[in-house]
């Protein structure tokens, strides 16, 4: 996976860290959507990487990947995916306090 790899991991780690800067994260999500789309990504190919992060997740985090864990990574994913493809971000859904993210 390699350059894509780091990428991925990076734009991840941004994300989770902007979470409490609801239009940084917006600016940064509709920026990645819009490079995507460019890239050929279509809405379809969303669901297969979601599932990849998540058991991915799943096989790091071993007795670590609670349901609690699962459900605020799924919330997370969505949300990204979502805006990807040009939704809003919908920020008062997610509840970092709660959860342990990382």
């Amino acid at each position: 996976m390699g350059t894509q790899g780091r990428k991925f991991r990076e734009m991840l780690h941004l994300i989770v860290d902007s979470l409490h800067a609801h239009e940084l994260l917006a600016r940064h999500l509709q920026a990645c959507g819009e490079q995507h789309r460019g890239y050929g990504v279509r809405a379809e190919h969303y669901a297969p990487v979601g599932a990849a992060l998540l058991w991915a997740l799943q096989q790091a985090l071993n007795e670590r990947y609670t349901p609690d864990v699962a459900q605020a990574w799924a919330a997370l994913y969505h949300l990204i995916a979502s805006a990807m493809q040009g939704a809003p971000v919908p920020m008062p859904g997610i509840h970092t306090h709660e959860v342990r993210l990382r």
